[in-house]
């Protein structure tokens, strides 16, 4: 079963996914969003645009999803998106048959308590920018996994591009204590 829905305008699982966000290790680590980072590439999918300006190309590297806690309704999901064109580019839609949705979130601080924000208008992505999704920033809600994805799996996803359209990807499971695919594992000693 391949789902493939518009990001909903309505929150009504937010304090659930709030809380399973924040259950994950390392979700609401890192204070932020970051931009202009470049992590080590494990793969990457370009689109040419359509952009009328000039060519829009949409590079995503580093696509990785944190391995399930057991009986976690989602799964973080991070990755970095390049837009190395002339024009901007939004990320509308992420659609995957391994998950009923996923839905694009970011992690502000407000009066010093980290809250999780639904991007029901999508990402934006600048021209010549990158943009990082990460643990504790911006990310990828997988919503009601078709089964639990464990360390080794990989999910096939489709990004849809405001301007460029669709860019197919695969993300990575990774371990649960993981931080990505270039900072390896958190050290316990």
């Amino acid at each position: 079963m391949k789902a493939s829905l518009r990001i909903p305008s309505t929150l009504r699982l937010a304090p659930a996914v709030l809380v399973a966000c924040l259950a994950l290790p390392g979700c609401a680590d890192q204070p932020g969003p970051a931009v202009d980072s470049v992590p080590e590439p494990s793969q990457t999918a370009s689109v040419p645009g359509t952009a009328p300006a000039a060519e829009a190309r949409l590079r995503v590297d580093g696509a990785w999803i944190r391995a399930m806690a057991p009986g976690a309704p989602v799964a973080g999901g991070f990755m970095t998106l390049h837009n190395d064109g002339g024009s901007d580019d939004r990320l509308v839609e992420i659609s995957t048959p391994d998950a009923a949705r996923v839905e694009m979130h970011e992690m502000l601080e407000v009066d010093g308590v980290m809250q999780m924000r639904h991007l029901a208008d999508g990402l934006p992505v600048a021209a010549g920018a990158a943009i990082e999704l990460q643990p504790g920033s911006y990310h990828l809600m997988f919503i009601d996994p078709v089964r639990m994805l464990a360390e080794g799996d990989r999910v096939p996803a489709t990004l849809r591009f405001e301007q460029a359209g669709p860019v197919e990807v695969e993300f990575e499971v990774l371990p649960l204590d993981t931080r990505g695919p270039a900072g390896g594992h958190h050290d316990h000693h």
